[in-house]
């Protein structure tokens, strides 16, 4: 084989599996017509019951329902543009064991910055770690893309941040934000090693 060949690499797609994605597509495309770009998202009782159905973990319905959201994804090349501003904000509460605080929004040209701290209010926070699958909803007239920009996390604290396109308004009348449940199947889980026997050189 030169290099000009291209390798055959080997494919069982079949006709059956032909007829199922071409359902799917179908199906998929009838659903973005009905949500018209708005959530469009099953109340809890409904995964509940589809994962007992098709015998699938109930993170897993989650993940494909929430992926089906049309332009999910954005792409700027070249960044959310200049700083503009910074909305001051003092947005607190508490839900089950942690403190979640949204401070303040930084406003881009083309999007906006929206960091939430979290803390964790149980016993020995040294000891606990915070694993954050979680996504902002936007609420409001005007339909916006978020997407997580960044996350961070150490003993019993930890932040994320969302980007938000297109930029919000700097007077957020008629706007609310919630963290709702997310989880992404395809993030990357390190593999923890314990190292704790003597070395000696």
């Amino acid at each position: 084989m030169s290099w000009t060949d291209p390798r055959i690499i080997p494919n069982e797609y079949s006709d059956e599996a032909k007829e199922i994605d071409h359902q799917l597509i179908g199906l998929i495309k009838q659903r973005h017509k009905l949500s018209v770009g708005k959530r469009f998202f099953p109340p809890e009782e409904y995964l509940e019951q589809w994962s007992e159905e098709f015998s699938m973990d109930i993170d897993k319905v989650r993940f494909i329902l929430q992926n089906l959201k049309e332009n999910r994804y954005y792409y700027l090349p070249d960044g959310p543009g200049a700083l503009k501003s910074v909305i001051p904000m003092m947005k607190k509460t508490v839900s089950g064991e942690c403190e979640y605080t949204l401070t303040h929004i930084m406003q881009y040209e083309l999007g906006s910055v929206i960091k939430i701290d979290i803390k964790y209010l149980g016993e020995n926070p040294d000891g606990v770690m915070l694993k954050m699958n979680l996504m902002l909803e936007v609420i409001s007239e005007q339909i916006y893309q978020v997407n997580r920009n960044g996350s961070h996390g150490g003993g019993g604290y930890g932040y994320i941040e969302f980007m938000v396109v297109p930029a919000l308004p700097d007077q957020l009348e008629g706007i609310e934000f919630s963290l709702v449940r997310s989880l992404d199947l395809f993030a990357y889980e390190p593999r923890e090693v314990i190292l704790n026997q003597q070395v000696d050189f």
